[in-house]
């Protein structure tokens, strides 16, 4: 009976959490004009290719202007300054984030090649920096695991029951011109499924 009731718990704790991730995530959906305006790395997965999946994103307007912002995104990484996002909630599932809310001058070079680590090693799976545009406040990242990192400790993430598994995750800022700049992220996935038993005959 306990340990139905600790199941219970958990489940409906964890209704709760999704429930409210969602709520959240809503808040902050990419309007017609942020989804038909390109960023970089928007084309690195070929659309016509299948399977496509367009992962979404969301966009956010900050009462900040754009090279500020941008500053703070150079910095994302669980070896720089975290993601920005819910710390505690990472770290009890074993994601050692700490967020910084400050800029650190050595951490703002970001470069194409630079990886970005979402856990930390040995399990150290992230992406990496496709294009950086520092005139127009854009980063392009990948997730591709058709190839191999170049990075030590890193992993691009794969998934069971995929054979390859690619993914982008593309950040913008857009300066609004009154001294405040709208933050766009958008993400696609092209998923290669492993064969069947039956599809390999």
């Amino acid at each position: 009976m306990k340990t139905k009731s600790i199941i219970g718990g958990l489940t409906a704790a964890g209704a709760v959490a999704l429930a409210g991730c969602t709520a959240y995530a809503r808040r902050y959906k990419l309007t017609d004009e942020d989804r038909n305006t390109p960023i970089l790395g928007d084309d690195y997965i070929n659309k016509d290719e299948e399977p496509f999946f367009d992962g979404g994103g969301c966009a956010i307007d900050i009462n900040a202007p754009a090279d500020l912002v941008w500053q703070h995104i150079k910095q994302c990484g669980i070896d720089r300054a975290g993601w920005y996002s819910f710390e505690h909630l990472e770290r009890l599932c074993t994601f050692d984030i700490h967020n910084h809310y400050t800029i650190h001058p050595e951490w703002q070079e970001r470069k194409e090649g630079d990886f970005l680590f979402y856990h930390q090693p040995p399990w150290g799976v992230g992406s990496i920096v496709t294009g950086v545009d520092e005139e127009t406040h854009q980063m392009s990242t990948v997730s591709d695991s058709r190839k191999e990192p170049v990075v030590k400790d890193s992993i691009y993430m794969n998934l069971p029951g995929f054979k390859y598994f690619c993914w982008t995750w593309n950040f913008a800022v857009h300066d609004k011109g009154d001294g405040t700049s709208r933050y766009v992220t958008k993400a696609q996935v092209n998923p290669t499924p492993t064969p069947s038993p039956r599809n390999r005959l």
